[in-house]
């Protein structure tokens, strides 16, 4: 009995391993605002053939986790076969159910936010910058594709916010940055910054005006996910029956 939790244990560990992994490759700009800067840099995929083999790994890991009996596990591994499966649950919830990127904006602002570059002093300067126009030069395609993956009608509630949040990461973008990065100095660097931040900056008003002028035209009061969506999300967010 001691073998075969010493064994189910490694492999709730392996597994939980390898899933965090996956996890940060899939969404590295949460890995970096967790302080994981090799993922500095990069943005997420958000095409569909990405999206979906998304979704094919994480069936992945729950037919392996459905295969590790949780009564072979002690307490503190059952709890994290419990917190994997959740988890696993929830993103496939999202990504196949709830799909709100298709509806709301505020889906796409996570990997724009650039504030980790400069609010946290974990390297040198220049390499935050270079790391930073990096991504930088990655928000138009970026944009491009949350424009195309966008479907009406967009619920009005939701777009209201999103041109707030979006004029918002502008302003940040035309003042705080700059100022951040300037310390930096006068040089090769600095000028990739400022081009790389103005193609970007272009890109965030052509993704705002076409949510006002195509998507504001068709967009709709309601709001609601409905019932089956709504007790599913408690479920699988908030483990509630």
């Amino acid at each position: 009995m001691a073998d075969q939790r010493s064994s189910s244990s490694a492999s709730i560990s392996r597994l939980s391993e390898a899933y965090l992994a996956a996890l940060f490759d899939t969404y590295p700009t949460m890995a970096a605002s967790l302080g994981l800067h090799d993922y500095d840099g990069r943005m997420q995929d958000f095409r569909e053939p990405a999206r979906a083999r998304r979704s094919a790994a994480l069936r992945d890991f729950r037919a392996q986790v459905t295969a590790l009996p949780r009564e072979s596990l002690d307490p503190d591994d059952a709890h994290d076969h419990t917190l994997l499966d959740l988890a696993i649950d929830e993103e496939l919830f999202e990504l196949e159910d709830l799909r709100e990127f298709e509806r709301n904006p505020l889906a796409f602002s996570g990997p724009l936010d650039l504030s980790g570059y400069i609010k946290r002093d974990y390297a040198p300067l220049a390499q935050r910058v270079k790391a930073l126009v990096e991504h930088l030069r990655q928000i138009p395609p970026y944009l491009d594709v949350a424009a195309e993956t966008l479907h009406e009608p967009v619920p009005r509630p939701f777009l209201d916010t999103a041109l707030e949040v979006y004029g918002g990461t502008i302003q940040f973008q035309e003042q705080d940055l700059p100022r951040a990065v300037l310390p930096v100095g006068d040089g090769p660097l600095l000028d990739a910054f400022e081009r790389a931040n103005r193609t970007a900056l272009a890109a965030l008003r052509r993704f705002m005006q076409r949510l006002e002028d195509e998507v504001r035209p068709k967009a709709v009061e309601a709001f609601a996910i409905g019932e089956p969506h709504f007790t599913t999300m408690l479920r699988v967010g908030e483990m509630v029956a």
